[in-house]
């Protein structure tokens, strides 16, 4: 699934992750920042990761589907 997504998206989280954020906070933060549309429909959904890093991968595959379904459209 983590191939999904640029190397610029995970160099945004590992910075994020650097500056003191959980992974699943990082990965939230930068989605949010790329897709925040999609996102923000995410949030406080059961693949919110930001306070669970066990939703995340979870959270990147809805992610994923929701980006593929506007695509599509």
């Amino acid at each position: 699934m983590e191939d999904l997504f640029s190397p610029e998206f995970w160099a945004l989280v590992q910075s994020a992750q650097n500056r003191g954020q959980r992974r699943g906070q990082a990965i939230f933060n930068i989605a949010y920042e790329m897709f925040p549309d999609i996102v923000r429909e995410l949030n406080t959904t059961q693949y919110d990761p930001f306070h669970r890093d066990e939703r995340i991968s979870e959270f990147l595959e809805e992610l994923v589907n929701r980006l593929t379904e506007k695509d599509s459209q």
